[in-house]
């Protein structure tokens, strides 16, 4: 006899290319009342396979479900066993039948009006009964504008109304259907103030020189691993396409890097290149998926030209456009850059973006070592933000002009080198008053003329009365 069944535990099966597999258990087989014969709809096993000393054939003719194996349905058993007996000879034996949970033969409304609105065009109602009665399909209901179809085995990919309009538009032919414009009433959706469109962030940057690119969500192991922050391990793919798109990505700078060598080997001197995407992450068992926008930057400043001098881009390049970015919800202030180690990024050229103290991304140079093992020649610079904790905006507020006339004045102090200047623009807007309106870094020396460890900042401090002020 015949069993359809699920692979039991540990079965193991010849198949007809002699290799021998272990079934899992949920590998649907082909079976007698002894042992597996077939993988059901992938391959058969050796043990019924035919050989030149075979006598007996048994031919099968089997329907899977098409979301589960992906196969054809077949129809000729009796058209195979007539070939079967007028060229081999023999006699035909009895037909064994397994018809457990074959599905049933499914009905299909169909209405006039849906297929004139759908296809723009008329299509008359013996023509719809002809076309689709010659493919099969059995008439079991006959309205005034509406037909109830039954739909043939063979055709497991009609089910809805919308399958049968498409049958239509095929026979009755794509070219004969006029071409008509789009009409409609539009709407505008409403704008909101409270956030800033990743459709804005992706102008800015546009603007800036970056070009978006999509990569892959799966990306190479080894470089994953030297790029990721934190502990663990990245979730790996079950049936990865191939061993270097094995793990799902931790952040966006593997794809990045990789869109970076490409243009490279095409003797591309300049690259600025960013990306929006999933990034995903393994917290307690449970995966964790966060929007993140990432950039790259690498190369001259500038396209090369005539009229200024070309010079490679650096840290501050990159630390001035993402400021840009952080910027367009009128929340510039609200950001600050801390000095942190990061292990794709070099010590010394990496800081932790933060907003209202909490983290909210990095921004940095590639550490060398990494960027050795790549072969990139030159100094590749990164950014990464979670793209929820940059896009909240602060409504602009509406103040008087004042009458009266700003007033600055500049500052040359001498600091310690190892000084990060956000530490010191804190300490000053802290104790410059209500009317320190800006603060500007416009200078750094470092020479001879100063102490070994020191340097000198000329910091520029405007002050501004804001509101009338009377007497």
């Amino acid at each position: 006899g015949i069993q359809v069944r699920r692979a039991a535990r540990n079965e193991k099966l010849v198949l007809l290319d002699g290799r021998e597999v272990e079934l899992s258990a949920d590998t649907l087989v082909i079976a007698d009342h002894e042992k597996a014969l077939a993988m059901a709809g992938v391959m058969g096993g050796e043990h019924s396979g035919v050989t030149s000393q075979t006598q007996n054939l048994f031919l099968e003719s089997a329907f899977f479900n098409p979301l589960a194996i992906a196969g054809k349905a077949e129809k000729a058993i009796e058209r195979a066993t007539q070939l079967m007996l007028e060229i081999l000879g023999g006699e035909a034996g009895p037909v064994i039948k397994a018809e457990e949970n074959l599905p049933e033969a499914p009905e299909v409304s169909l209405r006039a009006e849906r297929v004139s609105k759908i296809l723009g065009v008329e299509v008359a109602v013996g023509d719809i009964e002809t076309m689709l009665t010659g493919l099969g399909l059995e008439l079991l209901e006959k309205g005034a504008d509406s037909w109830r179809f039954r739909i043939p085995s063979w055709r497991f990919d009609i089910a809805l109304e919308a399958d049968l309009i498409e049958e239509l538009a095929r026979i009755y032919g794509y070219d004969n259907i006029p071409l008509a414009p789009i009409s409609g009433a539009g709407a505008l959706k409403p704008a909101t103030e409270t956030t800033v469109s990743l459709r804005k962030i992706r102008s800015r940057l546009n603007s800036l020189g970056y070009q978006e690119v999509i990569n892959y969500s799966f990306v190479e192991p080894e470089l994953e691993k030297r790029l990721a922050e934190g502990a663990g391990a990245a979730i790996a793919l079950a049936n990865p396409i191939s061993s270097d798109m094995a793990v799902m990505r931790r952040n966006l700078w593997t794809g990045l890097l990789q869109t970076l060598k490409h243009n490279q080997n095409r003797q591309q001197n300049r690259v600025q290149v960013f990306e929006s995407g999933m990034v995903f992450s393994n917290e307690n068992g449970e995966t964790r998926q966060q929007v993140m926008l990432g950039g790259l930057l690498w190369g001259s400043e500038n396209p090369e030209q005539w009229g200024a001098s070309t010079r490679n881009s650096d840290f501050y390049d990159m630390k001035g456009d993402v400021e840009s970015i952080l910027g367009l919800g009128n929340a510039r202030g609200e950001f600050s850059f801390a000095v942190a180690e990061h292990p794709a990024l070099q010590p010394g050229q990496s800081a932790r973006i933060l907003r209202m103290q909490q983290p909210v991304g990095w921004i940095g140079a590639l550490k060398p070592q990494i960027q050795h093992d790549l072969d990139i020649p030159g100094k590749v610079f990164l950014f990464e933000l979670a793209l929820t904790g940059i896009n909240a905006s602060v409504t602009p507020r509406v103040t008087a002009l004042s009458r009266y006339p700003s007033v600055r004045r500049d500052l040359a102090i001498m600091v310690d080198e190892s000084l990060v200047f956000s530490e010191l623009e804190g300490v000053l807007q802290e104790q410059g008053g209500e009317f320190l309106e800006n603060i500007v870094l416009f200078d750094v020396y470092q020479g001879e003329k100063l102490e070994k460890g020191k340097k000198s900042l000329a910091i520029g401090l405007t002050f501004h009365a804001l509101l009338t002020m009377t007497r």
